[in-house]
């Protein structure tokens, strides 16, 4: 007769395999994703748009108005933050003045 701990245990060992290779494919994907958002950065199109969603979510100025568009406003502001931190940007200070690389240049006319 199979002792029930052998069942269960054989059990436990499948589940840990299949959470594991999930999380390996959620990292992979992760990757991916900070890659593309990286990649973002090389193109001088794909700088402005960045900085046309951070300036969009308020992340350069406060998100205070006194009612209650002050919680719309953190709402914007923890999306352009999301992409801040997928940037990797805004770590350091050197980070921070970095910004001024992705705003785009302002053109006369």
């Amino acid at each position: 007769m199979t002792d029930i701990n052998e069942l269960s245990e054989g059990l436990f060992i499948e589940g840990y395999i299949e959470a594991d290779e999930k999380a390996l494919n959620q990292r992979k994907k992760n990757e991916e994703l900070l890659l593309a958002y990286k990649h973002m950065l090389t193109d001088p199109y794909g700088r402005q748009v960045i900085w046309d969603i951070l300036d969009m979510c308020g992340v350069f100025r406060l998100s205070m108005t006194g009612n209650s568009w002050t919680y719309f406003n953190e709402g914007k502001t923890s999306i352009g933050l999301y992409v801040m931190s997928m940037l990797n940007l805004g770590n350091r200070f050197e980070d921070v003045l970095g910004f001024q690389q992705l705003k785009p240049e302002k053109k006369d006319g």
